[in-house]
Formats: structure tokens, C-alpha cells, sequence
């Protein structure tokens, strides 16, 4: 299964520069160990990948030599991208080390034109916003620092695939959740997620086989609109 961290930015194009512009550009300083695909460009939104390669350090074990020894390898890193130009937010499908070397072209390219700003997602208004989508089935969640009884303090783990009132336990608990998981969608096309007290988003999915319906929920959940 694949895992993602999404994040989310705000972004503005300043003076005379378009986004035809600034996507040529990139496209055309495409090399074989660093390059951008475009798959889909409207007026309203641009989406696609940035892949590059990177050397690491690999630990193996020599036969030969009777012992461990440290090599170079090359990995691949992709980010993969959504810009709803209208809204002016992007998000961002991948680590934070391939996600700030993307957001570096972008900036590169529009010759420091495009405004980026970090969205700091607030937990309990995604949660919120998710309690009114139709779409949403919640699975599990997490709770810290419960009392249950007088000097005892507890952290637990609750399955809400079977409770009947989820939204009024949600409620009840929403200062104490650390973590909660909940399907979008349903059968195959159903994308799990968990997000975090702190505002991190954990998708387990890859963005290429996220369909537009529940797109559209993810969007609204980080308060980008559709």
C-alpha cells in the first residue's frame, strides 16, 4: 500500500508572469537525473510529478570479506502535485526533503514571483469539515490522557467502524484525539487516512489512483474548495 504525506500550501504568482510561463520553463531545464511531467493543465489547475535522483548511502554484506561494508546507490524521489490555480493552493504528495526541492524549482523558474506560503492545517477544522461529508466513514482513533478515575490517567485506542453516534464521540473527545483514521470513498475506490493532532496528513494511496470524488473531499477538507 502506498504511503504519502500530503502537504499544502498557499500560493500567489506576482507582476506579469503566467503559469504557461513558468511550466515551460521548468519543462525545459528537464534532465535525465532531474525532471518535471506535466499530466493534466488547465486555466484552473495543473497537476503531475517531479522526480530526481539522489545518492545514498546503502549498508550490505561482503561474502568475499567476511563483512558489512558501505556503498553508494541511486534512488529515484517523486513528488506529486495538484495546483488549483483559482484557489491558489497546491498540494504536495511525497517527503519533505522532495517536496521543498520542487517547491525550489517553482520558485526558480517564476524568478522569485510566486508567493509560497505553508498551510498549517488545523486538526479539529479538518475534522470538522469531514463530519459533514457524506463520504467519509471514520475507523479508528486514538485518545491521550484520559482520567478514568482519580490519580489514573489513560491513552487508548477506539474502533468506531460499528458505533452508532460516531460524530457525537468524536465530539465529546476532540481535545484529547491524537490521531484518527477514516475511509473516503468506498470499495475499491476507497482512500484510508490518518490524520494528526499536530496537522499532518498521512495518505494511504498513491495520488494517481485517487479518483476526482474523493479529490474533491481531500480538497475540501484542508479548506481549498472545489
Amino acid at each position: 500500500m502506498a504511503t504519502q504525506k500530503l502537504s499544502t500550501y498557499y500560493i500567489r504568482l506576482n507582476n506579469n508572469f503566467s503559469w504557461n510561463d513558468i511550466i515551460e520553463k521548468i519543462i525545459f531545464a528537464n534532465t535525465e537525473k532531474s525532471y518535471c511531467k506535466i499530466n493534466e493543465q488547465s486555466d484552473n489547475y495543473i497537476g503531475g510529478c517531479y522526480i530526481y535522483e539522489s545518492l545514498q548511502n546503502q549498508t550490505i554484506y561482503n561474502i568475499i570479506k567476511n563483512e558489512f561494508e558501505t556503498i553508494k546507490t541511486t534512488k529515484q524521489n517523486i513528488v506529486k502535485f495538484d495546483m488549483f490555480l483559482l484557489n491558489g493552493i497546491l498540494l504536495l504528495w511525497g517527503s519533505k526533503k522532495a517536496s521543498t526541492f520542487f517547491l525550489t524549482m517553482l520558485e526558480q523558474a517564476s524568478c522569485n514571483m510566486l508567493v509560497i506560503d505553508y498551510n498549517r492545517t488545523d486538526f479539529k477544522t479538518m475534522l470538522k469539515r469531514l463530519m459533514k461529508d457524506s463520504l467519509v466513514l471514520f475507523s479508528k482513533m486514538k485518545i491521550v490522557d484520559i482520567i478514568i478515575d482519580d490519580g489514573i490517567i489513560a491513552n487508548c485506542s477506539v474502533s468506531l467502524s460499528n458505533y452508532s453516534n460516531v460524530t457525537e464521540l468524536i465530539n465529546k473527545y476532540m481535545d484529547s484525539i491524537s490521531q484518527i483514521t477514516v475511509l473516503l470513498g468506498q470499495d475499491m475506490y476507497g482512500v484510508s487516512m490518518t490524520l494528526f493532532s499536530s496537522g499532518s496528513v498521512v495518505v494511504y494511496k498513491d495520488r494517481d489512483d485517487i479518483d476526482s470524488e474523493v479529490m474533491n473531499s481531500i480538497n475540501l477538507m484542508i479548506g481549498g474548495g472545489i
